[in-house]
């Protein structure tokens, strides 16, 4: 939450103070998953994944939440 809201100095929790530009990168770790989670502000997330395999199904089951570029790079990724 506080992640997402960086942006918006009214809102809270923050990482840092109203008078603050930087805040730290913070990734979520799931390690029985091999995944990697990276909200990096209130527009959206990096995933990331050792292999095509375990982010394929979360693909195709969210691509909707993509913007246009994205989508695009995506399925070209996943077809062959």
């Amino acid at each position: 939450m506080a992640a997402c809201n960086e942006d918006f100095p009214p809102l809270n929790p923050r990482f840092g103070t109203k008078h603050s530009f930087t805040y730290p990168d913070l990734f979520f770790i799931n390690i029985t998953k091999r995944l990697i989670y990276f909200v990096y502000d209130d527009r959206g997330c990096e995933l990331i994944a050792t292999d095509k395999a375990t982010l394929q199904p979360i693909y195709e089951k969210y691509s909707c939440w993509l913007d246009d570029f994205e989508r695009e790079h995506a399925a070209s990724l996943f077809t062959s």
